[in-house]
């Protein structure tokens, strides 16, 4: 667990359904990590209670499970409507004690949808964004591999088309409708009430390869592994549907298979390493 403690004495206890199992008590103030081992091996536990003992309130920032078992450890992050720049207005010194005790070998960076619809995105704002954000990523996580996931495939339907726009009716935007996009927009161009990838969404995601090449990251395209151009609409309308109709988010069996496309690329690019290094793991992790 993380926590932060008040300036006076603190204590936290914890309760594995409901019977005691440890307790913590914090004598100064400032963000702590804290580890209580647990006896719940074997045991249909079901939940886990902790409370606010003696002395000032402690603040949670997070807590987790881990097994003395081998294995891999995933933690994930997801904050809905979040772009890039989430990620440096997290507490610096939370953040930095975190990476020192998960020491983590592989961190994966899937931002660009919402960057993606923002109309009004500069294309050299936005790189800064992004490199600012992974070099303050990778100077936290100095051993880490960075994977940079490339925007996946959306779509939008402006507000004007016609209720009789079929979610098949999908066609990429030709190079006259980008360079003239805003003004087709605002004049409410009949060309454009179909299914179509906004124009910022390849800028966003030439971007991200450009960056992750620079950095020497490991490059996934979302767009290339769903099957290109107007993928969501395939997405969409299968049966079952992988994705929800508003053509951005992904349903249950959307999220397993692209899971599965991601994992799949990831171990192309560690099986292609073992190859140039004669069978042998790569240097890297």
């Amino acid at each position: 667990m993380w926590i932060g403690a008040g300036k006076n004495s603190s204590s936290l206890e914890v309760y594995v359904d409901d019977i005691w199992q440890a307790s913590f008590g914090a004598k100064s103030p400032g963000f702590k990590h804290v580890h209580l081992p647990l006896s719940i091996a074997n045991t249909p536990s079901r939940n886990i209670r902790l409370k606010q003992g003696s002395g000032d309130a402690i603040n949670l920032f997070s807590a987790f499970l881990t097994s003395e078992s081998p294995g891999v450890w995933l933690a994930a992050l997801g904050v809905p409507g979040a772009e890039i720049d989430i990620l440096s207005t997290l507490d610096d010194r939370l953040v930095a004690s975190e990476m020192v005790v998960f020491e983590p070998d592989l961190i994966i960076l899937g931002f660009g949808s919402n960057e993606a619809f923002d109309d009004k995105l500069n294309k050299d704002a936005y790189r800064k964004r992004l490199e600012k954000t992974v070099d303050w990523l990778k100077s936290h996580a100095k051993a880490a591999d960075i994977v940079i996931l490339g925007v996946p495939d959306a779509a939008r339907l402006p507000a004007f088309a016609p209720k009789t726009a079929t979610p098949k009716s999908c066609m990429p935007l030709t190079p006259d409708e980008v360079l003239n996009y805003d003004a087709r927009l605002q004049a409410q161009d009949s060309a454009l009430a179909r299914w179509h990838a906004p124009p910022n969404l390849a800028i966003v995601r030439g971007v991200q390869a450009q960056v992750a090449a620079q950095k020497g990251f490991f490059y996934v395209d979302l767009g290339a592994v769903m099957g290109g151009d107007c993928a969501m609409q395939v997405w969409v309308t299968d049966n079952p549907p992988k994705a929800w109709p508003d053509h951005v988010h992904f349903k249950p069996p959307g999220q397993a298979l692209l899971a599965q496309k991601i994992f799949a690329e990831l171990m192309a690019g560690y099986d292609s390493d073992q190859c140039k290094n004669g069978g042998k793991p790569a240097d890297s992790h």
